[in-house]
């Protein structure tokens, strides 16, 4: 399965996805996010990667939310 990268960007209740790349290994996906990381606008853009079957499923995996976490014991 290959590693997908993004650039996201919310906007409001809708999270826009801008495929970038494709790469069959780690290494290779990890430098090239680490590299447009340092040149993103970090308030309003964020670059991730996904180890996805395909790139519908990378998409669906960063289009979800996420439920929030419990509250347990002396955190609340």
């Amino acid at each position: 399965m290959p590693y997908y990268v993004y650039r996201t960007m919310d906007l409001g209740a809708i999270r826009r996805l801008e495929w970038i790349a494709e790469h069959p290994a780690y290494p290779e996906a990890s430098v090239h996010v680490k590299a447009l990381r340092a040149a993103a606008q970090p308030a309003e853009e964020r670059v991730r990667m996904i180890f996805a079957e395909n790139q519908l499923m990378a998409e669906e995996l960063l289009s979800e939310t996420r439920p929030p976490e419990p509250l347990i014991g002396d955190d609340y």
